[in-house]
């Protein structure tokens, strides 16, 4: 059997011995011999042993190997890893959430797999987030070093930043595509970066400012002048009144000429002004 010198990714996450722990150990084995082989794959790769493999060396024994035929390597490791160490609750659960990103395998409901390592789900929950937003922090959890509360702390933080972020982002995305909707060429400004996109709204609010201060202007002189016109047709004695005081020379004389076209055009208007406001 010849190891590659290949260790499992599972397997590095585990901390190695301190230096005087491994040197118990190879006092241990050069008196006693090794006790347990090191466990490799069929392809060479250490599965279990990293501390007892450096110990050997440090003892001048010569390793023996056993290997793992059959069994799920991920499921080996932990169980001989957690059921050896020393690990409190925390580790174990940050441990747990490192492996669950790294090896691809569906570990099935968080429940179950809390449950299979002696730890809550809500424990296991907080180490998939410190996995997730604080990645960095995963290792001094298992470590020992920084509490699993703390690190969680800080995720928690990060993961509501984000959150923020994109909410936000959402928010501007919508008001791009409003503004794309109602005027185009104010949102191809935006993107070319000649204009911001709050100024775009800025100026798409003045513009309706400017498109009602002129709507009313032009519905209040043609309501006016609808209204005059009715006063003067409403009754035959007012449309002959308007018949014999209608002077045309007169009011060409001052600068207002109408023809005989603008009076078809006039009628017309009017005929479908009158059609639009029923309808």
């Amino acid at each position: 059997m010849n190891p590659t010198g290949e260790i499992h990714p599972v397997a590095a996450l585990f901390p190695l011995m301190a230096d005087e722990e491994l040197a118990d150990l190879a006092a241990d084995i050069a008196a006693n011999g090794l006790l347990y082989p090191i466990v490799l794959d069929a392809d060479g790769t250490l599965i279990d042993g990293r501390n007892r493999l450096r110990a050997c060396q440090i003892a001048g024994v010569a390793p023996s190997f056993t290997t793992l035929d059959g069994r799920d390597p991920v499921a080996y490791i932990l169980s001989a890893n957690i059921g050896r160490r020393n690990l409190t609750k925390s580790q174990r659960a940050m441990t747990i959430a490192e492996i669950n990103f790294l090896v691809p395998k569906k570990w099935g409901a968080k429940g179950e797999l809390a449950a299979m390592y002696g730890i809550s789900q809500a424990l296991l929950s907080q180490a998939l987030q410190v996995r997730q937003f604080a990645p960095e922090l995963a290792e001094q959890v298992m470590a020992g070093t920084l509490g699993l509360d703390a690190a969680y702390a800080i995720a928690r933080e990060r993961k509501a930043a984000r959150e923020g972020e994109a909410a936000q982002a959402a928010r501007l995305a919508e008001r791009h595509e409003e503004l794309r909707r109602r005027a185009p060429e104010l949102a191809d400004l935006v993107i070319e970066g000649t204009l911001t996109l709050d100024g775009a709204f800025a100026e798409l609010e003045a513009r309706q400012k400017r498109e009602d201060t002129e709507r009313w202007a032009v519905s209040k002189t043609v309501a006016e002048l609808v209204q005059t016109l009715e006063a003067l047709t409403s009754t035959p004695a007012a449309r002959e009144h308007t018949a014999r005081y209608f002077d045309a020379g007169r009011a060409r004389e001052r600068g207002v000429t109408v023809s005989a076209a603008t009076w078809t055009a006039a009628s017309q208007w009017l005929a479908a002004l009158g059609e639009e406001w029923s309808a």
